[in-house]
């Protein structure tokens, strides 16, 4: 969760809060060590996923023959001990295939993440990036990364196996991808942070979509029957499984 990382950030005592950040470190050190091994040796019969939520927005969800990660940060708020996260978070990036990235803030995005994974010739599918004063429109200068920010046709995209469909949103005027990713058989929305209700729009062109990964504080829960009356497969109501992140 969010919110221990933070709870002490303006504490009086300057010590209070190195204290609180190396007891979070020390914690997050064994649980991704512990998550790393329980990825890497768990077996996934068909018909079925394993999900692990890993921080804020970012899981792990494996299948029968894939592994794919959402939004893979180490734990901000750390200050200087981060670094005591590299090696078993190292280890745990080394399970997934690819990454999908919702959008670019730090607790969705960070560098020494997609680096390593970028780095094993794995794929980190993105929204383009944000414009800056010096380029005040959105682009793809960065060729390390795969850019997906689709029109209203949101057509499928593939790799190795794993098919995907991209919505485009938006965290106010931040582009915020909402990627629809298919591993055998089964279908997972992750939202971001997406607050641009236009994308409800787009949802009865998914199709199936079996469980769905929203914030808990945006307009996603809110609209849980919208939802459901879009995502229908085979005449079941879809989605059959709800997770909230971002607390």
């Amino acid at each position: 969760l969010d919110y221990p990382i933070h709870v002490n950030n303006k504490a009086d005592e300057p010590d209070v809060n190195e204290k609180w950040q190396s007891l979070i470190a020390y914690y997050q050190q064994r649980a991704l060590k512990k998550l790393a091994e329980t990825v890497k040796k768990t077996e996934v019969p068909a018909g079925k996923l394993a999900i692990w939520k890993v921080y804020n927005m970012g899981y792990i969800i494996k299948s029968e023959h894939h592994c794919i990660a959402w939004d893979i940060v180490r734990t901000n708020g750390l200050g200087q001990h981060v670094n005591e996260l590299n090696e078993p978070m190292a280890e745990l990036l080394k399970q997934i295939e690819c990454m999908f990235v919702s959008h670019w803030h730090g607790d969705h995005l960070q560098m020494w993440c997609a680096w390593r994974i970028l780095k094993d010739g794995k794929p980190v599918f993105i929204p383009e990036i944000p414009p800056r004063k010096e380029a005040p429109a959105p682009n793809r200068e960065d060729k390390r990364f795969t850019y997906v920010w689709e029109s209203k046709e949101v057509p499928a995209e593939g790799y190795n196996g794993i098919t995907f469909k991209c919505i485009p949103g938006h965290q106010v005027e931040l582009l915020c991808s909402l990627f629809s990713v298919t591993i055998d058989g089964l279908t997972i929305l992750q939202t971001g942070d997406n607050q641009d209700r236009t994308v409800f729009d787009h949802f009865a062109e998914l199709g199936r979509v079996d469980v769905l990964i929203g914030t808990c504080w945006t307009s996603i829960p809110r609209n849980g029957l919208e939802i459901a009356k879009s995502c229908k497969g085979e005449g079941i109501e879809r989605p059959q499984f709800y997770i909230t992140g971002h607390e």
